[in-house]
Formats: structure tokens, sequence, C-alpha cells
């Protein structure tokens, strides 16, 4: 059983790091993609996150003290438009007392980008947050 979850979370780095190294689908092949399918539905969901967690490093992955994300960002906005960046990174250093992963706490810095053009900067020192023109004002920050 080991092995098969081992092959499962195996697998699941292949398949982000497939996505991570393709382009974006086109807009109009994303409605005819595939569903995702268990690959050995025997193995239990319990199983296949203990191993993945096993195998990532256990409590130390748990307890992230930074992270990175790289690949692209499709944006769905509520009129049913799509913003593509085909170019995304994230950078985050979690505060020590984290008490809410979406609290403006530690420091982040996300960038996307559109062609080779820089489309949106926002970045938080755990003091101010900035854009690609500077600071951000705290009233305006907040409303974010």
């Amino acid at each position: 059983m080991k092995r098969a979850a081992l092959g499962a979370a195996v697998l699941l780095a292949g398949c982000v790091s497939a996505a991570r190294d393709s382009p974006p689908p086109d807009v109009l092949a994303r409605a005819r993609m595939p569903a995702a399918v268990q690959f050995q539905p025997d193995i239990s969901a319990r199983d296949i996150l203990a191993e993945a967690h096993r195998a990532t490093g256990g409590t130390a992955w748990r307890e992230a003290k930074s992270l990175y994300l790289e690949g692209y960002s499709i944006i769905r906005k509520p009129d049913g438009t799509e913003v593509l960046w085909d170019k995304y990174a994230m950078w985050r250093e979690f505060s020590d007392q984290k008490l809410n992963a979406h609290a403006a706490e530690g420091k982040v810095r996300i960038e996307a980008w559109t062609g080779g053009t820089l489309a949106m900067l926002i970045s938080f020192d755990g003091t101010n947050t900035y854009s690609q023109n500077g600071v951000v004002p705290e009233a305006e920050a907040a409303k974010a």
C-alpha cells in the first residue's frame, strides 16, 4: 500500500511539474479538458495524504516558513470574462505567529506578466504594501 501511495504522490508531482512547464490551455479547449479521476481507487484518501505528508518532509512541510509558486494564472471575473497572466509568481514568508493564511502577516510578493510586460505587482514587507507604482496608502491597501 505504501508503494501505491508513493506512486500517487509521484504522479501528482509529475502533474504539477507538467502543468508548470506547459503553457495554459487555449480558452476554447478548457471545457473539453478531461475530468480528474482516481487512479487507484483501492487506496484511501487518508493513506494517500499520510504518504504524501511523509514523502514531502512531514512536519517541516506542514509548518512551512515560506512558499514559492510559479506558473500561469487565469482570473475568472464575475462577468464571465477571463484574464490570463502567462507568467505568474508568488513568494511568501510566513509570520511566526500565523493566525490566518489570508491576513497581511509576514511578507509576500506577487508578480503577474502578460507577453513579457508586467501586468500586476503587489507586495507587503510586513509594514507597507507596494504596487508597481510604489507604496500603496494604508487605507487603499486595506480595501484589497
